[in-house]
């Protein structure tokens, strides 16, 4: 009759016992793939890291790190979470769903754009630099606030350092395949990725730190996006509440009602607009764009700067508090038309 009691109270033992630190590998394998194929990932509810793969594979790893949980919290929390890989030829079809609670809360509880960051600010006329917009950049990566109250007249956020689960996802994409990234309410994050991309995301947001391709495509709507170097491709920005973009060139932006911040403007950008707001911080002297925008709000700065768009503000916008309207500036290398906006300019 002891020994069943044993086995019992082992098993409670085992399924309510609190694991001070574990890490828990998920799903992890490893493809072969056609170097001109294509990799596709569709993303719900989750984060992910894509970054580049140094031997022709494609990697997909997902742990989560754990602190103070039970192993049936963990047991749990695992399960919530779904990956799967599909192989079509040469191709690979990537699909995650995580355990999201940040995007789930908003999508299905607040549904506004400033929920989504809950540590964004509203931004100020004060002149930014690339350095600057690069370190609020890189404070994205913090950990999001854990816990989130909703009673009223009670604190709305706390920290809990106690006890927590930390997701990793993780996908390794060789050079040469075309990358096709489809999210909905996740944050999609590139390091050191060449590859043509095409991708669409709603309600979530993107975070990459320098992008080259010509052809690649980025479709953001209902989200955030922050890019520390850009130096190619196109992007259209729907309903984006914040864009935070370290430099630019080779670039066509095409934007409706977002708010879109530029710490560097260089040469061959173009930009389409109907109803945005545009800080340019610093106009480079061999800055070379075109900008055709309807019902736009632009805030430019320029202090003891002498090239053709800074005089011509000058000339026609006094102050901050005095802005111009319907303003045409055509030049040899800058085409700038607002037809129903204001103009700010900064000293």
């Amino acid at each position: 009759m002891k020994q069943p009691y044993k086995i019992l109270l082992l098993l409670i033992l085992i399924t309510t016992g609190v694991v001070s630190a574990q890490e828990v590998v998920v799903y992890k394998k490893d493809f072969e793939v056609n170097k001109e194929g294509n990799v596709t990932v569709n993303l719900f509810t989750d984060d992910v890291l894509i970054e580049n793969s140094i031997d022709d594979k494609v990697h997909v790893i997902y742990s989560v790190s754990f602190t103070k949980y039970s192993k049936r919290q963990i047991q749990n929390y695992v399960e919530t979470i779904k990956v799967t890989t599909e192989k079509e030829g040469g191709n690979l079809i990537i699909t995650s769903r995580g355990k999201n609670l940040k995007y789930r809360f908003f999508e299905f509880v607040t549904m506004t754009n400033r929920a989504l960051n809950l540590r964004s600010k509203d931004t100020i006329n004060i002149r930014k630099t690339k350095d600057s917009i690069v370190n609020e950049i890189h404070a994205c990566y913090k950990p999001y606030l854990r816990s989130i109250k909703t009673k009223p007249n009670k604190a709305k956020y706390k920290y809990e350092k106690s006890k927590g689960a930390k997701p990793k996802f993780l996908i390794k994409v060789p050079e040469g395949v075309i990358l096709k990234v489809n999210g909905s309410g996740s944050q999609i994050n590139f390091s050191k990725i060449e590859n043509q991309t095409e991708l669409k995301i709603k309600r979530g947001g993107v975070i990459l730190d320098r992008i080259t391709n010509s052809k690649s495509r980025f479709h953001i709507k209902d989200g955030y996006f922050y890019a520390e170097e850009i130096e190619g491709a196109q992007f259209y920005f729907n309903d984006v509440y914040k864009a935070l973009i370290g430099s630019i060139k080779n670039a066509t932006i095409e934007n409706d009602f977002s708010k879109v911040e530029i710490a560097e403007l260089k040469e061959n950008v173009k930009i389409n607009d109907y109803n945005g707001v545009f800080w340019f911080y610093n106009l480079n002297n061999n800055a070379s764009f075109n900008l055709d925008s309807d019902y736009s709000k632009l805030n430019i700065y320029g202090k003891n700067e002498n090239n053709n768009l800074i005089n011509a503000f000058k000339s026609k916008v006094k102050d901050d508090s005095n802005p111009a309207a319907n303003f045409t500036l055509e030049d040899p290398n800058i085409n700038l038309k607002v037809a129903n906006g204001l103009i700010y300019y900064h000293n």
